[in-house]
């Protein structure tokens, strides 16, 4: 009867002290401030690898699971997984295609969680083409944090008639 007791006793203590952690981790408040800063300099490096074809930085800003998603016009593709969006992108970006950002206001909304975020991105983008072609997208963007780093994870892009 004395050997149980000393055997339970110091696993009461670690269960005691892993509960204590655990309580003290999810009472910590989120700095959303810090969140929304993080989320934004993703998207920034999103679209400054597309308009520079910076393969390695676009790849470091997206969730590489299959659940990735991009729906885009000018591909009038529904790519889904990232090995489809690798795929396109690699293409896109190794094309020598580059453009400059003339808008891009990005609308962002954090979960209370802290973990997911999602926004609308109104931006006008300009071509390095013969004819300067300029696009003025409309678009909504899903970003996850995934092991403490915030990953792009959905992209749907719209292109408006525009008189």
């Amino acid at each position: 009867m004395n050997s149980f007791k000393i055997i339970c006793f110091p696993l009461w203590i670690i269960f005691l002290l892993f509960n204590s952690l655990w309580i003290v981790s999810c009472d910590t408040p989120i700095d959303f401030g810090r969140e929304e800063q993080a989320i934004r300099k993703v998207w920034q490096n999103n679209i400054n690898s597309i308009c520079t074809g910076n393969w390695d930085e676009f790849a470091a800003v997206w969730d590489h699971s299959a659940e990735v998603s991009v729906i885009h016009p000018h591909s009038g593709e529904w790519l889904k997984g990232w090995k489809e969006v690798s795929y396109k992108y690699e293409q896109v970006l190794n094309s020598g295609m580059r453009c400059i950002l003339v808008r891009n206001d990005l609308t962002l909304h954090i979960s209370s969680s802290g973990d997911i975020a999602w926004g609308t991105v109104d931006m006008i983008v300009q071509f390095n083409d013969s004819n300067k072609t300029t696009n003025h997208p409309w678009q909504t963007v899903v970003f996850e944090k995934i092991k403490g780093e915030w990953k792009l994870v959905y992209l749907l892009s719209t292109l408006p008639k525009l008189e």
